[in-house]
């Protein structure tokens, strides 16, 4: 068994991710996904990018556009840049920004929110790291975003595919 690792600090703990290989599977790859991997973890209490993301994503289902989304980042923080949001602005006044959007808009017969954050949790719960997860989805769904799955993806197929994980 190949193993790759990745360690880094945040704050004043290390952190060291690491990955099983195949022994066909290029390092690089491996690499790479641990980095991308990292960049969810983010610092502590501090807003990530996952959850940025997910802002303009909820932005976006309600029908804004990027400048809107842009005026309301300045308007709230005083900036609307990544770098000075991610890891520097508290993980609970993105949150509430999340809220003030609203709610993700449902469409009928088409996967909800909820739905998508069950498989989520019982992918997770099931030990699946989040580039297993996002490689079931590829292949359940044809998408792997949430953003790409909520109000698009037909409400009984995300059915299916949850109780394929279950039963996994």
């Amino acid at each position: 068994m190949n193993v790759v690792s990745v360690s880094f600090e945040i704050g004043d703990k290390m952190v060291t991710l690491k990955r099983e290989i195949e022994s066909d599977e290029p390092i690089q790859k491996a690499v790479n996904a641990l980095l991308k991997e990292s960049e969810e973890i983010g610092v502590p209490g501090k807003g990530s990018l996952p959850q940025l993301r997910a802002l303009y994503a909820r932005a976006f289902a309600a029908g804004w556009n990027k400048e809107k989304v842009k005026e309301m980042l300045m308007d709230k923080l005083g900036t609307s840049s990544r770098n000075e949001i991610v890891g520097m602005v508290e993980k609970k006044v993105l949150s509430r920004l999340i809220d003030e959007i609203g709610p993700a808009p449902e469409v009928p017969g088409k996967a909800t929110a909820g739905q998508v954050k069950a498989l989520w949790g019982k992918a997770l719960s099931k030990g699946w790291e989040r580039a297993r997860i996002r490689t079931f989805l590829q292949e359940k769904l044809g998408v792997s975003q949430d953003a790409q799955i909520v109000g698009h993806v037909d409400k009984k197929l995300i059915s299916s595919v949850i109780d394929q994980l279950v039963a996994a």
